[in-house]
């Protein structure tokens, strides 16, 4: 299987769902929550956990407006020292 396109939401990015080109229910519109998988394999499916619900629930990319990147580590190797590590 070959990876033909990648979506561009990462995983752990917050977003905000909208009215896209596919049919939607009408009370997601406007939650917000977390994405938590996204594969290069499946780029016009990303599964979101929104916010006080327990269900994992799958959008389309063109569903969901981003509203803060998720936080990356430093690239500076001394600064990751610093850091707490644990087992």
């Amino acid at each position: 299987m070959a990876v033909t396109e990648s979506s561009v939401i990462q995983t752990g990015t917050r977003v905000r769902v909208r009215r896209g080109r596919y049919p939607c229910d009408p009370a997601l519109e406007g939650r917000e929550g977390v994405v938590v998988q996204n594969s290069p394999y499946e780029p016009h499916r990303v599964e979101v956990s929104l916010d006080g619900d327990q269900l994992i629930r799958v959008f389309a990319p063109g569903e969901l407006d981003l509203l803060a990147e998720p936080v990356l580590l430093p690239r500076d190797q001394s600064a990751a020292r610093k850091r707490l590590v644990r087992p």
